[in-house]
């Protein structure tokens, strides 16, 4: 395996047709296992929800709803979807770093690239289909930049590729970045390179695109969660500073991705910019631009890859802008085209005896092993967030959505105790409170239930549920009037919603006034209520 100058030829060919059942029969092996998986609890959110959907970008709320339309609410068909994008990317990659490098050393690039842990929770996570689905745009814009007839058709193309992946996701963003990378490799190599039509249709539509979006960037910004991002609440140059360090948390999880998460989100990162975060951020930055210098030199493949890596991460690091997740695994499933074909360079010039290809071939196989039981930890929610909660201890979010599994099972003691410790890592957690409250309301215990429903109307004061469920704690220890007046209140934030003028007619009841008790009663048939008396 050597990287060489190679012309295609039938021999090529043939190769490359080798290297590509050896892909398919990787995927099958490593997530076929996934196929069995069930939906997650957001994944179903997501599905049955549109409100839900908001967070997605068109083109990843399509895919939903065109899947959701085929299949329902079966999980089967999600996960061979997923499988089958991730194959045609694997198709796609194979077949645009054919003109990077020599057939072999794409073919193994793209099988690093097929078997990896690192991202592959853009394959598992219905909510990360965003990233798998900007992987597959931005191959496609590559092949077609590729040389050939039909410049106007291909660059007409691209900008319509551009135009989706704009829809998908803001790493779409490093599309003309890329560009540039693959025509400095392409030019040095003596291949055709992407014309300047597009490199203008590439740049043209991502400035424009960013233009108008700016106007709304900073209404984004005010309502990002400081749950699932810490970041976006930073002075600009602390939030920089920090998300500039989480690179080599990237590396890190890119080279040894042997700690895995489904979240790092609050108390998981730490967000104080501190001297030792400076110098390690000083040495990313130099590292980085040492590549660079060596990629303007030399156009090698290996530093191709490296700076793949950091143009990929770019747009989804919280540098350049605000962003919902201060990090994410499934980022790195773009990162890894770049990183995987990095690796193969390196492992290739290593593998120089044949104990080193030994070596190299036991690495695979390990790291095949490694996304296999991750692909398990995904089955459902316990599993995912029990091993998250393993390896982020110090995540407010796994240890609530931890409890919230636990909770569906019947297991209520200790889904409290996981409560508890989401709300001692972050007291402001409302969804925490919440759930907290209504599993010691199912126990009886209505006192303590009542105290984490004050707290929640406290931090969400416009929050409907969390006031039905104080009137209905209020209601079982007998307090009939305070119990109406937490009724009101919901039924006010919800105008639409039945359920809080039936209740409120038990409390008016109770408390001996039958006429309001009536009218509240009317009040709900008139909204939709259906009545058993009825």
């Amino acid at each position: 395996m050597t990287d060489t100058d190679e012309t295609v030829t039938s021999s090529q060919a043939h190769s490359l047709r080798v290297w590509a059942g050896r892909i398919v029969a990787a995927v099958v092996v490593v997530y076929g296992v996934s196929v069995a998986n069930d939906l997650l609890l957001a994944d179903t959110r997501l599905i049955a929800d549109r409100a839900d959907m908001v967070s997605l970008d068109r083109v990843p709320a399509w895919s939903v709803e065109v899947q959701h339309a085929l299949f329902g609410q079966g999980s089967v068909g999600y996960r061979l979807t997923a499988m089958l994008v991730h194959l045609l990317n694997c198709g796609l990659l194979l077949l645009v770093a054919r003109r990077w490098t020599s057939a072999s050393l794409a073919g193994w690039g793209t099988l690093i690239f097929a078997i990896w842990p690192s991202g592959s929770q853009a394959v598992l996570h219905l909510g990360s289909q965003a990233e798998l689905l900007t992987t597959t745009w931005i191959l496609s814009a590559l092949w077609l930049s590729g040389g050939g007839r039909f410049h106007v058709i291909r660059a007409v193309g691209l900008l319509l590729i551009v135009i989706l992946g704009l829809h998908t996701s803001a790493q779409a963003f490093a599309l003309p970045l890329f560009l540039l990378l693959v025509h400095h490799r392409l030019a040095r190599r003596g291949q055709p390179t992407p014309t300047w039509l597009m490199h203008l249709s590439a740049y043209g539509t991502a400035a424009g695109w960013l233009l108008w979006k700016m106007s709304t960037r900073a209404a984004d910004a005010a309502i990002i969660d400081p749950l699932t991002n810490p970041l976006a609440s930073l002075p600009t140059s602390q939030r920089v500073m920090v998300a500039l360090d989480q690179g080599w948390s990237y590396a890190q999880s890119l080279l040894v991705p042997l700690r895995l998460s489904a979240d790092y989100g609050f108390g998981v990162i730490d967000v104080s910019a501190t001297l030792t975060m400076g110098v390690r951020v000083g040495l990313l930055l130099a590292l980085l631009g040492f590549v660079l210098l060596r990629f303007v030199r030399h156009a090698d493949l290996l530093s191709l890859g490296v700076l793949w890596w950091a143009v990929a991460l770019l747009p989804a690091s919280n540098v350049v802008s605000r962003i919902d997740l201060a990090r994410s695994d499934a980022y790195l499933y773009l990162a890894m085209v770049g990183g995987s074909l990095s690796l193969a360079a390196l492992l290739t010039t290593l593998s120089t005896s044949s104990r080193t290809r030994w070596i190299v071939a036991t690495l695979l196989v390990m790291m095949g092993a490694r996304t296999i039981a991750w692909c398990r930890d995904w089955r459902d929610d316990e599993h995912l967030w029990a091993a998250t909660v393993v390896a982020q201890p110090s995540s407010a979010r796994a240890h609530e959505a931890l409890a919230t599994a636990l909770q569906r099972r019947g297991a209520s003691v200790a889904a409290q105790a996981h409560y508890q410790r989401a709300i001692g890592l972050y007291p402001r957690f409302a969804t925490a409170h919440l759930n907290l409250g209504l599993s010691l309301y199912e126990e009886g215990r209505w006192p303590a239930a009542l105290d984490q429903f004050d707290i929640v109307c406290q931090l969400q004061p416009l929050n409907a549920t969390a006031h039905l469920n104080r009137g209905a704690a209020l209601f079982r220890q007998g307090l009939w009037m305070p119990a109406a007046d937490a009724y009101r209140q919901a039924a006010e934030l919800r105008p639409a919603w039945p359920v809080p003028w039936l209740n409120l007619r038990d409390a008016l009841r109770a408390a001996g006034d039958e006429d309001a008790a009536a009218a509240a009663v009317d009040h709900a048939r008139s909204l939709g209520a259906v009545l058993s008396f009825d």
